[in-house]
């Protein structure tokens, strides 16, 4: 499975990212509500290149950690609104796999829908905080439930 992961990072970034500072890391810590086994703390890593400066492409993996875990990677596009100098709302959309532990889940691995919204204010030039609302649909794990990284903080590299 581990494999399969790595060749999913690896094409969910989109082949014509070049080597300029136009790339960002985020994480996030929230919950995961709805998911087989219940609510669970979410870790929500995330790279991101910048296409524009409002769009943004990249990987994006969810951890729903409990004792029925649930794992995503999505390949994901993010769209940052408004022309507020600190206030952005976002919005995002993805696709990729979900894999899920314990047996309340239908089958371990299922396809990953998602779509968000949010906001991120920025503290600087390359310094961002902020929260994204997702639904996500991963049959045939979850038909549906709700990941909600409470805080995320984003920063250029």
């Amino acid at each position: 499975m581990f494999p399969v992961a790595i060749v999913w990072l690896i094409f969910s970034v989109p082949v014509w990212a070049s080597s300029t500072d136009a790339w960002n890391a985020a994480g996030g810590f929230g919950l995961t509500v709805g998911a087989p086994g219940g609510t669970q703390l979410l870790v929500s890593p995330q790279l991101e290149y910048a296409s524009t400066p409002r769009v943004f492409m990249g990987p994006l993996i969810q951890a729903g950690i409990s004792e029925n875990s649930i794992f995503g990677v999505s390949g994901t596009v993010r769209y940052l609104a408004g022309d507020h100098a600190k206030v952005r709302p976002c919005f995002e959309a993805g696709i990729g796999f979900a894999v899920a532990t314990g047996a309340t889940a239908a089958s371990p691995l299922g396809l990953l829908l998602h779509a968000g919204m949010g906001v991120d204010y920025l503290v600087g030039p390359n310094f961002a905080i902020g929260t994204v609302f997702r639904l996500n649909f991963a049959p045939p794990i979850a038909d549906f439930f709700v990941s909600w990284p409470l805080i995320v903080i984003r920063t250029a590299l």
